[in-house]
C-alpha cells in the first residue's frame, strides 16, 4: 500500500458489511475519481477511503507503482467499502501523499530505536561503555570476592608466618598485634557453624589455638581462648576436635597457673562451652581435676570468675535432670550411661565442691560482694545440688540454715520506696531462698 488512508490493490466484494446493489461498474481514469456507495470497483485500481467524510476513490494503478508492490492479479479480488463499516471515530484525515508517508514512517522508525546509520550507532558508543571497559574497572573488586571458606583457608596461610616464634613462646609487638589482628577476623566467622567445622578440619585446634595458648603473651591468649569458645560453642564436631587435641587439658592447667583475672574468666568460657552438652568432655575435665579446681576457686577467686564456675555446674547438672524428660526410652538409656561415666556427683562431694558453695553464701552473707546476681547465681546452684549436696549443706558447722533464715528476713519484705524492677528481683530472691530452705531443710511452708 502506498497511502495511508487504505489503498487497497487486491479487492473482494461485500467483505466489510452489507452494500447497495449497484450493477453500474466504476470506469477508472489516471485521476482520482468518486466511487458511488455499492458501485463494484475493478481490480488492478488504487482505493483510497477518507474516513471523516465517507469518501471513497479511486484510479488506475501507474506502472511503477505495480512493480514496487508485487501485485499479484491472480489473488485480485474486487471489495465494496463503506463508510459505516470501520473506524467512525476517525479524528484525523488520514489521506496522506506519499511523501507524508515516508516522513511519518522514518520518524517511527527513529522513536522506537530501528535506526542502523553509523552515526547513530556512534551515538550509542558515547552514551555507553562497552564491556571490556566496565570488566576492566570491577578487575580489581573481583579479585577481594571470596568467600568465608578461602578467607579461612587464607588465615591458615598468614599463620605459618608466625609458625618459628609461636613455637619459641614469644612474640615481638608487631607479630603479637597481627595475630590478634587475624583473631579479630576469625570470631566474627567462627560464628557459622560451617566455618567453625572448617577451621577444625584445617586443624585450627592443633596449628593455631593450641600455640597461642603455650606462649607468654596474655592478650593472645585471652583472644585465643574467645576464638575457641566460639567455635566450639554448640557445634558438637568442633568440640570433639577440640577434645582430642587435648585442650580440655591444657585450659585446666590455665586456670591453676594463671593470676590475671581476665585470662581465668575466658578460659572459664571457653572450657564452659566446650564441655557443654557433652558428656565425653565433661569426663576428661573431671578425670583431671576440674572438680577440684572450681572448688578452689570458690574458696579464693576472683569474683567474675567465681561466677562462671556456679554457671557451668549448675548446667551441668540441669543436663542430668533433663535424661528424665527424654521420651525415647532408648535415647534416654544411652545418655544415661554416658553421664553416669563422668561420675559427676560422686566427684563433687569427693573435692568438697558442696563444701566449698556452703562457705561461699555464709562468708560472703554481709558483704558488699553479695550482689543481687551473685546470690541469685549461688541460690540456683544450690538448689539444682540440693540432692547431692544436701547432707553437707545441712551440716551445723557450715551455719547455712542461720544464714538461709537471715536471707528469708532480709528479702521477705519489700521497702515501699523500691521501684519496679527492684520489687521484681527481690521478689525473685525470695522465692529462690524459700525454695533452697524447702529442698534443703524441710520447710513445710513452702511459698512456691
Amino acid at each position: 500500500m502506498r497511502i495511508l488512508t487504505i489503498c487497497f490493490v487486491v479487492c473482494i466484494f461485500g467483505a466489510l458489511g452489507s452494500c447497495t446493489n449497484n450493477s453500474s461498474v466504476f470506469v477508472a481514469t489516471n485521476e482520482w475519481q468518486t466511487v458511488k456507495k455499492g458501485q463494484p470497483i475493478p481490480k488492478g485500481l488504487h482505493v483510497r477511503h477518507n474516513f471523516q467524510t465517507g469518501e471513497t476513490q479511486a484510479k488506475l494503478l501507474e506502472e511503477n507503482n505495480e512493480t514496487r508492490e508485487n501485485i499479484d492479479d491472480k489473488k485480485m479480488k474486487s471489495l465494496s467499502l463503506h463508510s459505516d463499516a470501520v473506524l467512525h471515530d476517525a479524528a484525523n484525515d488520514l489521506v496522506l501523499s506519499i511523501d507524508e508517508l515516508k516522513q511519518k514512517l522514518k520518524k517511527i522508525k527513529l522513536e522506537t530505536g530501528e535506526v542502523n546509520s553509523l552515526e547513530h550507532q556512534e551515538e550509542i558508543k558515547k552514551a555507553f561503555r562497552s564491556y571490556e571497559e566496565i570488566k576492566e574497572d570491577f578487575k580489581d573488586l573481583e579479585m577481594n570476592i571470596t568467600t568465608d571458606s578461602e578467607i579461612v583457608t587464607n588465615i591458615f596461610n598468614k599463620f605459618k608466618t608466625y609458625e618459628k616464634s609461636l613455637a619459641s613462646g614469644i612474640l615481638i609487638k608487631s607479630e603479637a598485634d597481627a595475630i590478634l589482628q587475624i583473631f579479630n577476623d576469625l570470631e566474627f566467622l567462627l560464628h557459622q557453624v560451617d566455618n567453625a567445622q572448617l577451621f577444625a578440619d584445617l586443624g585450627g585446634m592443633e596449628k593455631i589455638i593450641s600455640p597461642c595458648l603455650n606462649i607468654t603473651n596474655d592478650d593472645v591468649k585471652v583472644e585465643a581462648l574467645i576464638v575457641l569458645g566460639t567455635a566450639v560453642q554448640s557445634n558438637p564436631k568442633v568440640q570433639l576436635r577440640a577434645m582430642n587435641a587435648d585442650l580440655v587439658q591444657k585450659l585446666l592447667h590455665i586456670m591453676t597457673v594463671a593470676v590475671w583475672s581476665p585470662l581465668q574468666s575466658r578460659c572459664m568460657f571457653a572450657l564452659g562451652a566446650l564441655v557443654r552438652q557433652f558428656p565425653a568432655a565433661q569426663k576428661v575435665l573431671i578425670d583431671h581435676g576440674g572438680l577440684e579446681i572450681f572448688g578452689k576457686i570458690l574458696e579464693d577467686g576472683d569474683v567474675q570468675v567465681e561466677l562462671r564456675v556456679m554457671k557451668l555446674i549448675t548446667d551441668l547438672a540441669i543436663e542430668r535432670e533433663n535424661i528424665k524428660k527424654t521420651e525415647d526410652e532408648n535415647l534416654r538409656s544411652m545418655m544415661n550411661r554416658e553421664y553416669t561415666r563422668t561420675e559427676f556427683e560422686k566427684k563433687l562431694l569427693l573435692h568438697n565442691y558442696c563444701k566449698y558453695l556452703s562457705s561461699l553464701i555464709t562468708e560472703n552473707y554481709k558483704e558488699a560482694t553479695m550482689t543481687p546476681e551473685f546470690l541469685e547465681t549461688a541460690l540456683e546452684n544450690m538448689i539444682r545440688l540440693s540432692g547431692t549436696c544436701g547432707e553437707e549443706f545441712k551440716n551445723p558447722e557450715n551455719s547455712l540454715f542461720d544464714v538461709v533464715k537471715g536471707l528469708v528476713g532480709d528479702y521477705g519484705t519489700v521497702e515501699g520506696e523500691a521501684n519496679a524492677d527492684e520489687v521484681e528481683i527481690r521478689e525473685n530472691l525470695s522465692k529462690l531462698i524459700l525454695r533452697l530452705r524447702s529442698l534443703v531443710f524441710g520447710d513445710v511452708h513452702d511459698e512456691l
